[in-house]
Parts: structure tokens; sequence; C-alpha cells
């Protein structure tokens, strides 16, 4: 950790939709796993299949200077999400437990669209060319 960290930054998310049984959560741990590996991050973390039909995680780090990292995941997981609103940051018990400050961003109806992707992270993570994202949360 550097001299200059200062706190926990925290990305948690919930992706609803066609997620389960098409790779998802692999691709998910595959790129973070990626991202450490090649660039040495230091993000921690987890991603699985909730009993709700979602998939949900959270990654984090304590040094600002791999916060950067995390809005590379950020923007990993939104890759083909058209439309989307910010809510609330945190429920109120939430607030308790935490006093970190984060964004909740829900999406309705987004389609996973081919041509909005990288090619390369297309072929190499997403199995199912028909996977809908019916919504998306970062808290």
């Amino acid at each position: 950790m550097s001299a200059m960290s200062s706190c926990l930054i925290r990305l948690r998310y919930e992706i609803s939709g066609r997620v389960q049984g098409v790779y998802f959560r692999k691709t998910v741990e595959d790129y973070i796993s990626f991202l450490n590996s090649s660039q040495k991050t230091g993000i921690t973390g987890w991603v699985q299949n909730s009993n709700q039909g979602t998939v949900i995680g959270i990654v984090e780090t304590e040094d600002n200077e791999t916060k950067k990292h995390i809005d590379t995941i950020k923007q990993f997981l939104t890759k083909g999400i058209e439309t989307y609103e910010v809510q609330d940051p945190w429920l109120k018990s939430e607030k308790q437990k935490f006093a970190q400050k984060g964004k909740i961003i829900k999406v309705k109806q987004a389609k996973f669209d081919e041509k909005k992707v990288n090619e390369r992270l297309y072929k190499e993570f997403i199995v199912d060319k028909n996977a809908k994202f019916e919504s998306f949360q970062l808290i």
C-alpha cells in the first residue's frame, strides 16, 4: 500500500437478465485475474450467483493508485448497457456499516450489443451472443 492510500475503494454490483448459465461469473473472475496479473493491481473481491437469478459481487482496493482499475472493471461490466439511472447510494443499514459512499446504477431492458463491445473482449469472454442484461447496479 502506498503512502497516499487513505480509504477502502469498493465497487458492489448486481446484474440481472440472462447472466446465469452463460459463463458471465467466470468472465468477470477471469477479467479481474487478468488485471491483477498484468497490472499488479492488488484488487480483491468476489462474484457469485444469487438466489434471485442475478450475479452479484464486490471488488475493492485500499490503494488510491489502483482506483483507476476499479473504474476499468466498472466499464467492463457496463459494456453493452444502453440505459441506466442513478439512485440513492446506500440503504439505511448499509450507511451504518460503511463510511464510504457510492452510487447505485440501475439499468432497465438493456441489450448486450456486440457492436458496442471491444471485439477481443467479446471473443474471449462472452459465450452467449444473445445475452440480454435487464438490470445493472453499481453500489
